[in-house]
């Protein structure tokens, strides 16, 4: 008689060549426990998505309520839906001025891929700055812009017209020109260990220099043209980026995400807080109402 092992390895798609394999029967708070009743720590937590623990009853109680209600409706900001309204107007509270508008989505790698869709589509242009050491997703265009080499050989070609810079090198930011659309960086890497920053401002220097070193000339200015995109990127799946920045996205003691007059800001989050952040509009650019999105 098959097993539920052997139709897991029959019918279930798995990402290693040796998976865990150790079958879930309930979880409870940092436990998980096998259907022979063997109790395990759970140290990924749905990649931290379960953040406040399994079963949480405030947890189980809400998505109780709202199953009763109504559960999916429709993407992409179409229908009022409260429980969304409520959310985003939370994290615009917890943000910089400038920064009031969430793009919900799925996952960190769909955040970061709307995010450079956006970047190109507002500035006009094309390049993509990232930097070595980083992780930003796997999807083919989030793939394009991570750090590491080991993870893309596979899938080449990817996107084009993309540089890769050194973290923490700020003599590396005269490569970002009039061609470059958004330099995307994380506060903290994920896959170049725990790297101190060059000094407190280190975040809001890379988006400044980035965008007095862009040199656009007057004859390219147009619709987002002068403006270079930061957007940071913060994957809290990865390293416990949150806490070791000890505060939500760093926007007590870090401006960077701040948008003004001279850059965009955009901030992507994934996993336990999912979002993407559209730039401003130019005083003179109002699309349709809608911050840029269009």
């Amino acid at each position: 008689m098959e097993t539920l092992r052997d139709k897991f390895l029959r019918h279930v798609g798995q990402t290693s060549p040796g998976p865990m394999m150790v079958e879930v029967a309930r979880a409870e708070g940092v436990f998980f426990y096998s259907p022979d009743g063997k109790r395990y720590y759970d140290l990924i937590a749905g990649v931290t998505v379960n953040n406040v623990g399994h079963a949480n009853p405030a947890v189980v109680e809400a998505v109780r309520r709202q199953a009763g209600e109504y559960m999916h409706v429709m993407v992409y900001g179409e229908m009022i839906e409260r429980p969304q309204v409520r959310y985003a107007e939370k994290i615009a509270s917890l943000l910089p001025a400038g920064l009031d508008s969430v793009y919900f989505l799925n996952s960190g790698s769909e955040a970061v891929e709307g995010a450079l869709k956006l970047a190109k589509r507002y500035t006009g242009r094309t390049e993509l700055v990232s930097f070595r050491g980083s992780y930003h997703g796997s999807t083919h265009g989030s793939l394009s812009v991570i750090g590491g080499e080991e993870l893309k050989n596979a899938f080449r070609p990817l996107l084009p017209d993309t540089r890769l810079l050194d973290f923490n090198d700020f003599d590396g930011l005269r490569h970002i020109t009039h061609r470059t659309a958004a330099v995307i960086v994380e506060p903290v890497q994920s896959e170049g260990g725990v790297t101190a920053r060059s000094s407190r401002q280190a975040m809001s220097g890379i988006c400044r220099g980035s965008a007095s070193s862009s040199r656009t000339p007057p004859s390219s200015r147009k619709r987002g043209a002068s403006t270079i995109i930061c957007l940071i990127s913060s994957r809290p799946s990865s390293p416990p980026s949150n806490a070791r920045r000890g505060s939500f996205c760093t926007s007590g003691d870090n401006p960077a995400i701040a948008p003004d007059g001279t850059y965009g800001g955009l901030l992507t989050i994934s996993e336990k807080r999912g979002f993407s952040q559209s730039p401003p509009c130019p005083a003179d650019n109002a699309l349709n109402k809608s911050p840029c999105l269009n």
